[in-house]
């Protein structure tokens, strides 16, 4: 129902003059998305882009006949202008900013904003695990930790980290990514907190 995507404050998506679609944890969850390539389902418009030498683009897509490139991405607001493939372990939503809407709120480029927002530390103490095997060899791994540092809760933490290891429909064509992202929020009174993410990924 609401989205930061455009105007960086928390506004009904209603009331926002623009086009925003939201792929949300629990899409991503249920089609086992292992790629940002395979949100381009969910995104109505999209398709992949392929370079000229026939070469796959890491997380680059055509919107509405416009190139999304490394320069239209947002992690949590903040340009994200990473060739690494974006890994789907940390990934809370995705908003899409398309349209005309996209050069008055977005990165002033016709093509649109992806904006990925990641997960972040919760009063709550969990810890979550999954595995996943598919054709090709493949096996991955995933976690999720989250706790509290102190008894008050005013000091949270929370890790991401997964394991991907496949192999190709074509020979001698193999994939191993590894991937953590911890995150601390310390909460200095009820109004301010300090948060340090990090994200590490080898792929």
């Amino acid at each position: 129902p609401t989205s930061t995507v455009g105007t960086m404050v928390n506004m009904p998506t209603q009331y926002f003059p623009g086009t925003i679609d939201t792929v949300t944890r629990s899409v991503i969850r249920d089609q086992q998305v292992l790629l940002m390539d395979d949100l381009i389902r969910d995104i109505p418009g999209a398709v992949k882009a392929y370079g000229a030498d026939g070469v796959i683009r890491t997380d680059q897509f055509f919107v509405r006949g416009f190139e999304v490139t490394s320069q239209n991405w947002r992690k949590d607001g903040y340009l994200d202008p990473t060739y690494m493939p974006r890994d789907p372990a940390n990934i809370e939503r995705l908003d899409v900013l398309k349209g005309p809407s996209s050069v008055l709120y977005g990165a002033a480029q016709p093509t649109g904003t992806f904006n990925v927002t990641t997960k972040k530390p919760l009063a709550d103490s969990f810890a979550t695990g999954g595995f996943m095997t598919g054709s090709y060899g493949l096996q991955r791994y995933t976690a999720d930790v989250n706790g509290s540092l102190n008894a008050d809760n005013s000091a949270l933490v929370r890790v991401n980290a997964a394991y991907q290891n496949n192999y190709s429909f074509r020979n001698a064509v193999k994939t191993e990514r590894e991937f953590v992202a911890p995150i601390i929020s310390y909460a200095l009174d009820d109004d301010t907190s300090v948060t340090w993410a990090g994200e590490y990924q080898h792929d």
